[in-house]
């Protein structure tokens, strides 16, 4: 006889919520057609250059203004894509509850692993100013950004770092944080994942991905279902990258 205490009962796992204020409350992927941008994209921009003014001798009386300067090569982003993809393995399960499945932990993981590749580009490609404090790190990033990009950016930083910042540098806006200049702000938990503890700055992300494939397999020694879900990814930043190290928290 099996003693009660080894009984156990299947039930649903806790309901999981996912975390709000990530990459996807600020940057909504595309869903292309076709395939051609799984090879990598390429596209220009303008919204980097440097505008300067001019004014008439003849009407002020000041000396004549140097010769008009012409922007003459855009700004080119050129990236190659990446896979964001969960393996699991199932036991005593059918290859479409296993494949639904492994969709589903797919769908609750790939923000997370979205913001943890695109936090280890940023760092490989900005060199980061000197540590300020939390505030101080971030009226650099959104200074930088408000000079070098003509429009309107996006700052990341991790949820320690919001935390840290607080209601008295963030605020809510629908399903995203601001800056209180308006600035868009992604917190990561991805971004938590990695060094360096830092506060960063871009220009608009233009992010593309595929549909969700799976791949299915036996271990046919257990008898196990082995299962990969995956999606192609293609992320870039609109020509302008900024940061700040930030000191650490005491």
């Amino acid at each position: 006889m099996v003693a009660t205490s080894a009984v156990y009962a299947r039930v649903e796992a806790p309901k999981v919520t996912p975390r709000p204020y990530g990459l996807f409350s600020v940057v909504t992927p595309e869903s292309p057609s076709g395939t051609d941008w799984q090879m990598g994209i390429s596209f220009e921009s303008w919204a980097c250059i440097d505008p300067n003014v001019t004014r008439s001798s003849c009407i002020d009386g000041l000396a004549d203004a140097p010769p008009k300067e012409f922007e003459v090569c855009p700004n080119t982003q050129s990236v190659k894509p990446f896979t964001v993809y969960s393996g699991v393995k199932l036991t005593g399960q059918s290859q479409d509850v296993a494949r639904t499945e492994a969709k589903a932990i797919l769908a609750g993981a790939e923000e997370y692993a979205v913001e943890k590749g695109l936090w280890a580009t940023l760092g490989a490609a900005v060199t980061e100013s000197a540590a300020l404090s939390p505030l101080g790190a971030l009226a650099l990033v959104e200074n930088n950004l408000a000079v070098g990009y003509m429009g309107v950016g996006i700052i990341h930083m991790t949820p320690g770092m919001a935390v840290r910042l607080g209601t008295g540098a963030l605020v809510v806006k629908g399903d995203h944080l601001e800056t209180i200049a308006g600035t868009p702000v992604v917190v990561g938990s991805g971004y938590a994942a990695a060094a360096p503890v830092a506060i960063y700055g871009t220009g608009q992300i233009k992010a593309m991905r595929g549909p969700v494939d799976t791949i299915e397999a036996f271990a046919l020694s257990v008898n196990d279902l082995l299962v990969l879900a995956e999606r192609t990814y293609v992320t870039a930043w609109d020509c302008f990258a900024t940061g700040s190290l930030v000191t650490p928290a005491t």
